[in-house]
């Protein structure tokens, strides 16, 4: 029998080791959201919506303890190791105040901090649980690498590009503007999978070659006859589903569903994902205000994609609080962690600003990660704007209202 190939394997300087099952302080309980009437509604054991403030490491402590294998999907958008600062403008004087420091010292650092934490994280994973990694051009091969030494290169589902596209970046000389993000889809065996169809809206004035009309007025397509046996041939000329062509070759027709000036064509969606516009073209309904923050478009195209209702969806570095948002709306439950302090309070006004919010426990983290595990320190505090741009997404400043039960500012807490 041939010896098993080793696991491929990333090294870097101080790498560090999965940190040991550990029974980590309580978190604190902050409070019920929204408040219920009856003080018996707010038990700590229903429901499971959870959001927790603090470093992510202890969270997914606590986490191995009470959910292990347990979690559906999880959707990760850590830092990009830009090496920038991350402003918004959520105070009452609207002068920009940090969200959080994607600063490293290198990317030894960087990899220190995500390893323990995808390592941690696969051990909540349900059986046939789903992992979302999102990354850019720069760490997407790094977090693949580290995904295939923790999981298999087996437990590759997908790499789907999101090419959001339009914002007039510039060309750097010798290559192609960068235009997109890369979403690494893991998974410990055979997710749930739901293929997800886009409908492109033909004009009928200006119907493209393969869409055809009857002589009913009917909109359809064709497809080869394939291994269609003679017996349903038959059976699909009575419904009026047999074309044919010039030649007398048959072929099936596919019916499309019409209005009064379009037809409307199904097209299933492959791994590039271009119809997703990013938050600068997001209607200004949807923007928090917290930067590098995603379209609810894209959350909710990846939890139809591989999640069922009454599924447990889980982000670890959630911060304007997506995914928390659109898992609650497609009837998911949810987790959620944050370190930074705008992220949970911007987290915390969108879930309750939503109509369809269900009741939610918030938790304190209190104990601090090891140096190694997290970025250079500097307290959230209010700056003089500069000209920094960040990578992936630009920073929007609309204000959402403050919450007065959200958790005070502290100088010590940030996002990772």
């Amino acid at each position: 029998m041939p010896a098993k190939t080793p696991p491929i394997t990333l090294l870097w300087p101080n790498k560090p080791s999965l940190p040991p099952p550990s029974n980590p302080p309580d978190p604190q309980h902050l409070g019920t959201f929204p408040t219920p009437s009856d003080p018996s509604e707010a038990s700590l054991h229903t429901p499971p919506n959870a959001l927790y403030h603090g470093d992510n490491l202890l969270a997914l402590q606590h986490l191995r303890c009470s959910h292990a294998q347990q979690i559906d999907l999880i959707y990760l958008d850590p830092p990009f190791a830009t090496g920038r600062i991350f402003r918004t403008r959520q105070t009452p004087s609207n002068s920009p105040i940090t969200a959080y420091r994607d600063t490293w010292s290198d990317k030894a650092q960087f990899l220190s901090m995500l390893y323990p934490r995808l390592c941690c994280i696969t051990e909540l994973l349900s059986p046939h649980g789903v992992l979302i990694v999102h990354t850019d051009t720069r760490f997407s091969s790094y977090v693949a690498t580290l995904l295939f030494e923790i999981m298999g290169e087996e437990s590759l589902q997908n790499e789907i590009i999101w090419s959001y596209g339009g914002r007039g970046a510039k060309a750097h000389a010798g290559q192609f503007p960068r235009n997109h993000d890369t979403l690494l889809v893991f998974s410990k065996g055979t997710p749930t999978y739901h293929r997800q169809d886009r409908i492109l809206r033909h004009p009928k004035a200006q119907l493209p070659k393969h869409i055809l009309i009857d002589e009913q007025g009917h909109p359809f397509k064709t497809s080869p006859r394939g291994d269609y046996t003679d017996q349903s041939i038959d059976r699909l000329a009575l419904e009026g589903r047999i074309y044919y062509t010039r030649n007398r070759q048959i072929r099936i027709k596919y019916f499309l569903e019409h209005d009064k000036h379009h037809v409307l064509e199904p097209k299933h969606i492959g791994d590039v994902w271009d119809d997703i516009p990013d938050m600068m073209h997001c209607p200004r309904t949807e923007r928090s205000g917290y930067p590098t923050q995603k379209p609810l478009a894209l959350l909710e195209r990846l939890l139809r994609s591989w999640s069922n209702e009454g599924d447990t969806v889980a982000d670890l570095f959630c911060g304007s609080g997506t995914t928390l948002l659109a898992a609650q709306r497609l009837k998911r439950r949810w987790i959620g962690a944050d370190q930074s302090d705008i992220a949970i309070q911007t987290t915390q006004h969108r879930l309750l600003q939503d109509p369809t919010c269900p009741t939610f426990h918030l938790y304190r983290l209190n104990e601090a990660a090891t140096p190694h595990e997290q970025p250079t320190h500097e307290q959230p505090t209010h700056e003089q704007p500069t000209h920094e741009q960040p990578s992936h997404e630009q920073p929007t400043h609309e204000q959402p209202s403050h919450d007065p039960s959200a958790p005070p500012l502290s100088s010590t807490k940030r996002k990772r």
